[in-house]
This record gives C-alpha cells, sequence and structure tokens, in this order.
C-alpha cells in the first residue's frame, strides 16, 4: 500500500470514529434583557422556584446568579431538584460560592440518571448562609 492510499483510510476512519462521538446540547429554557427586577433574591429560607416540564432527557440545572447588592463574600446556592407529580426528591446539589462569578451561568450537574423526558420538574433554588442584607439573585425565567 502506497502512502496517499494509507492516508486516505486513516482520514476516512477519522471522520468515520467522529461520528460516534457523544454529543452534549445546551438548551436556553428562556432569554430577555437583564434587569435587577427580573432577578429573585435568596437568602435564609427566602427561596426561588421553577416548575417545567422537560422536552428532553436532563443531565444538569443552570442559572444566572447574581450578586445584587455587590456583596465581598457570597455564599454557596443550593438547587432541589423534585418531581412535581410524586413530590419524590430526585436529587440536591450545591453551587459552591467559588464557582458562582457575578451574572454569569453557574451549573449543577444531577450525579444519578438523566432525568427523562417529559417529566414534570421543579427546580428550587436557596441561599440559607445569605442575609437580608447581602443576597444572591437568580434569574431563570
Amino acid at each position: 500500500m502506497n502512502s496517499r492510499a494509507f492516508w486516505i483510510i486513516v482520514v476516512i476512519g477519522i471522520a468515520a470514529g467522529a461520528l460516534f462521538l457523544p454529543v452534549t446540547q445546551y438548551r436556553v429554557v428562556s432569554y430577555g434583557i437583564d434587569s435587577y427586577d427580573t432577578h429573585t433574591p435568596i437568602f435564609s429560607k427566602h427561596i426561588a422556584a421553577e416548575e417545567f416540564t422537560t422536552t428532553s432527557k436532563t443531565i444538569g440545572i443552570g442559572a444566572i446568579l447574581v450578586n445584587l447588592f455587590h456583596a465581598k463574600q457570597l455564599s454557596n446556592v443550593d438547587i432541589k431538584i423534585i418531581n412535581n407529580e410524586t413530590h419524590l426528591l430526585i436529587a440536591t446539589q450545591t453551587i459552591p460560592s467559588t464557582s458562582i462569578h457575578d451574572d454569569s451561568f453557574a451549573y449543577a450537574n444531577i450525579p444519578n440518571n438523566p432525568i427523562p423526558a417529559s417529566t414534570s420538574l421543579r427546580i428550587e433554588f436557596s441561599a440559607p448562609d445569605s442575609t437580608i442584607k447581602n443576597p444572591i439573585g437568580v434569574r431563570y425565567g
């Protein structure tokens, strides 16, 4: 086999192998112009919740987190994922304060099996260590 035929086979093999690589897809549920009024403050026992039905399997949850009053120290954000029909807790995750960058997406992966499509979910965001003077804003819808 000459060198040209060898390289043609290698290129075809790589192209065929690329077809079997897993693909990750991110879908934005909603979008809009950012403003202070669109952020729900979470602190102490105040939570923010969103309910929706999945259209595809879900492997993680993302939200825009904001340092509302420019506090020097942010707290962790806890996320609960609850099946809205059975009211069973599917997963809990914590987004550590070190992963929160003001006014940007923060993600929490679901550690167990992906949530199947057509599942009615309730997502609850809380920041129990934050205070009313130092809240975190959540923008999710």
